[in-house]
C-alpha cells in the first residue's frame, strides 16, 4: 500500500525541521506544498532514490535530496526564515495514499 505522513515539525533557533514516515511498503516520489504565515507558498518534491530523472513539473519545485526507498523516515530543513503555517503531502490529491489524512499539519511550534 501507499501511505505517508508527516510525522512532526519542529522550529528551533529560526530553523524548521520535517520528519515524514512512509508507513505503507510501497515507495513512492513526494510533492509537498509549504504554505506560510504571510501567504506565501513553496513547492517541493521528493524524487525517490531509484529513479532516474525528475517529472517535468519539477522544475518549477524545489528538489531535495533523494528518498532511499529502503528508509522509512526522511527528515528535511525549510529553506529561509519564514514561519510555516501548513505542510501538504501530495496536495494535488493525484497519489493513491490509504490514509490521506494525516498527510497535512497545520499550527506553528
Amino acid at each position: 500500500t501507499i501511505d505517508y505522513q508527516i510525522e512532526s515539525v519542529t522550529t528551533t533557533g529560526g530553523k524548521t525541521t520535517v520528519a515524514l514516515q512512509r508507513k505503507g511498503l510501497m515507495p513512492m516520489p513526494i510533492d509537498l506544498e509549504v504554505t506560510y504565515a504571510d501567504g506565501s507558498r513553496e513547492q517541493y518534491y521528493i524524487p525517490l532514490k531509484m529513479m532516474y530523472g525528475n517529472k517535468p513539473e519539477a522544475a518549477k519545485m524545489k528538489i531535495l535530496p533523494d528518498w532511499g526507498w529502503g528508509h522509512p523516515g526522511y527528515t528535511f530543513s525549510l529553506a529561509g526564515a519564514k514561519k510555516p503555517v501548513k505542510i501538504t503531502l501530495d496536495p494535488s490529491g493525484r497519489m493513491a495514499d490509504v490514509k490521506p489524512e494525516d498527510n497535512s499539519w497545520t499550527g506553528g511550534n
